[in-house]
């Protein structure tokens, strides 16, 4: 881009030796400079739904994301792929430039909600002197007898989403690049950076439905609500000062842009300030295989965070409104779901547990945008003594980063967020 830094995140790709095309600024690269370009390369070995958006900042929020399909099997038959159906909620005032209002005062409230790009808008009451109002409902034609897949992606910065098709039910074959067996239901809750694939047979009364994406819940409001149609563990809690902040295991993430965590790692820098909120994971004789993670919400807010992990999809073990004990609460160990972004209950605990297999430095975080910027983060540096070894290409990280600093040095970039 000609004006914007940014970097680019491959969600739900498990980057499996490729964890330096991660594209997390401060943890797995420098900001790619203005003018700058940078090739990511990495394998597919997952297939599915799934969506890339920018990692810098709030920018996935402004509409630099999009769908990705990797096809592969499915466990139903179906006769159309009716491909990407894209939920978002919108500001008709840049995201980025609402940061500051939900920095010192809460979350602001966004203007609407679209369907692959699309949506209807009335201006009255509207703040925004420049609206014009109208536009259109997204519409697709269904065959009578006919069964279609649609792959749905919430992409929101802050809106959870329930969809549904009136007078038909969905058959519900994956979620979150993990094929599922098949289930029926009426419609999904679909919390940010989640994914479902469904099949819809078109086997109703041949007339007009509607097809809803209906707003749940989030941090904040939305003006147009209802016509979005067509065993470690962490504590999370938030702080008031003159702005906002989240904290994890009582760190508030802030990261570096000059020297990302897997620089650090390249040059064998081996202490992590604790602002980069690093938990190390390693692969021990006593523990070979697996991390437990439980993450209790102590912050009192009530609100549901979409917690998404880097590099590994987890399985859920345990998610109740309830305070974590590890004598009483219902965990589920025998074929638990798999995914990789799960809610958090307000008020509740998120019990995961994820294999010791890819060595790299890996995001977890809040994917309410608002919540991350404010430091609802935390980075698992998985088996270090072998990053250095999965590093395909040193002279493309120390590249991009001699890039930056040299752009920064030129034009001064005041970082106000956690980074990513």
């Amino acid at each position: 881009m000609e004006n914007n830094d940014t970097s680019i995140h491959w969600h739900g790709m498990r980057q499996m030796g490729s964890g330096e095309f991660d594209g997390v600024p401060g943890v797995t690269q420098c900001p790619i400079a203005p003018g700058d370009s940078y090739t990511y390369r990495f394998q597919a070995t997952q297939y599915g739904s799934t969506w890339y958006h920018s990692h810098f900042i709030t920018q996935y929020g402004d509409g630099l994301q999009g769908p990705m399909i990797i096809n592969g099997p499915a466990t139903a038959d179906y006769d159309e792929d009716l491909g990407m159906l894209h939920l978002i909620d919108w500001s008709h005032i840049p995201v980025s430039f609402l940061w500051n209002s939900a920095k010192h005062g809460g979350a602001p409230t966004l203007s609407t909600g679209l369907i692959n790009g699309t949506n209807t808008f009335n201006c009255t009451g509207s703040p925004d002197v420049n609206c014009i109002g109208g536009g259109k409902k997204w519409e697709t034609v269904f065959e009578a007898g006919k069964k279609y897949r649609i792959r749905l992606i919430n992409g929101a910065t802050d809106g959870h989403f329930q969809f549904s098709i009136d007078g038909h039910s969905l058959t519900v074959i994956g979620m979150d690049l993990v094929p599922l067996v098949p289930y029926t239901t009426d419609s999904v809750n679909i919390n940010m950076g989640q994914r479902y694939d469904v099949i819809v047979e078109a086997n109703a009364v041949p007339t007009n439905y509607w097809l809803r994406a209906g707003w749940i819940s989030a941090c904040a409001a939305n003006r147009n609500p209802q016509d979005i149609t067509a065993v470690s563990r962490a504590d999370v809690k938030f702080a008031f000062g003159d702005h906002f902040t989240w904290t994890i295991n009582s760190s508030t993430l802030f990261l570096d842009w000059k020297n990302p965590t897997m620089l650090r790692v390249h040059n064998t820098e081996k202490n992590f300030p604790t602002k980069y909120n690093v938990m190390p994971v390693e692969i021990t004789a006593a523990d070979p295989t697996w991390v437990i993670y439980v993450i209790q919400d102590l912050s009192g807010a009530g609100i549901t965070h979409p917690i998404h992990l880097h590099g590994h999809d987890f399985w859920v073990i345990g998610q109740e409104a309830a305070k974590f004990d590890l004598e009483t609460s219902n965990l589920n160990l025998i074929n638990p779901p798999r995914r990789d972004v799960a809610s958090l209950p307000g008020n509740g605990y998120l019990a995961m547990a994820f294999k010791k297999d890819n060595p790299g430095t890996w995001l977890m975080h809040c994917h309410i945008a608002w919540h991350a910027s404010q430091g609802l983060v935390m980075q698992f540096v998985e088996s270090e003594s072998q990053i250095e070894a999965s590093i395909s290409d040193p002279t493309l990280l120390n590249d991009t980063c001699t890039a930056w600093n040299s752009y920064t040095s030129r034009a001064l970039y005041d970082q106000d967020d956690s980074g990513i």
